[in-house]
């Protein structure tokens, strides 16, 4: 991992996809570590397209990720993209 830790050498804070994903593996709730590089994926595709908008949800993520209170309802979201379940459950 490189990691300039010069003052402020930009406004931005740069790394490297990999070494999100090996942060993102360690921060993550143990059950969905599994998860993190389908998130990432999907971020990164997004990031091609729309940039500003990969930030917001790649911050979503971070939160979804390391969420680690346990859900044990059927409706409880398990992924942030792609199959239906990352919405809201419905009420009783």
């Amino acid at each position: 991992m490189n990691i300039d830790l010069t003052p402020y050498p930009t406004p931005f804070l740069l790394i490297e996809w990999q070494d999100l994903e090996t942060a993102l593996n360690l921060l993550a709730a143990p059950e969905k570590v599994e998860r993190v590089a389908e998130t990432l994926n999907a971020v990164r595709t997004l990031s091609l397209t729309n940039p500003q908008r990969a930030v917001y949800t790649l911050v979503g993520a971070l939160a979804w990720l390391t969420d680690d209170r346990a859900c044990s309802h059927p409706d409880c979201p398990v992924s942030l993209f792609g199959d239906g379940s990352d919405s809201s459950p419905s009420p009783a």
